[in-house]
């Protein structure tokens, strides 16, 4: 009889989204951020696997002019890069991404706390970022 110890991590990732101007570039509204290409569980060795899921990031846009969703935990993207879409009220497509502004594809790591930061410009369309949530500079409480 002999004893193993396992031991277990959380992998599960907190991810939110930020956008920047987005009073500016789109007004006032009703508007759906969803996430895509999320996993629906996690594998012995901790990467996602199973099917793919999609999740709303319910938000609303606050006194700056700029758009906060609540957070949402989720496992590791992996190497399927996390896919971001903004929709209007009516269901017209406003922002559809899987990469930040240097190209590089949008990747959630296990046991990590980021922000997609998406900045956009009224002469522009938008940038796009994963950032730390420590590194963002803000007084907003996410739930």
């Amino acid at each position: 009889n002999e004893r193993v110890v396992i031991r277990m991590h959380d992998v599960r990732s907190k991810v939110r989204i930020i956008a920047r101007n987005f009073l500016d570039k789109f007004g006032y509204g009703n508007y759906r951020f969803t996430i895509e290409n999320c996993r629906s569980g996690i594998s012995y060795d901790g990467k996602g696997c199973g099917s793919f899921v999609n999740y709303e990031m319910p938000g609303s846009i606050h006194s700056d002019g700029d758009y906060y969703t609540t957070t949402r935990t989720i496992f590791p993207t992996d190497d399927i890069p996390l896919r971001v879409k903004i929709y209007k009220e009516d269901g017209s497509l406003l922002f559809d991404r899987d990469t930040d502004e240097d190209g590089n594809p949008l990747i959630i790591h296990s046991g990590t706390d980021e922000v997609i930061l998406i900045m956009f410009y009224y002469y522009t369309d938008a940038a796009i970022r994963v950032v730390p949530f420590e590194d963002i500079q803000n007084s907003t409480i996410f739930p």
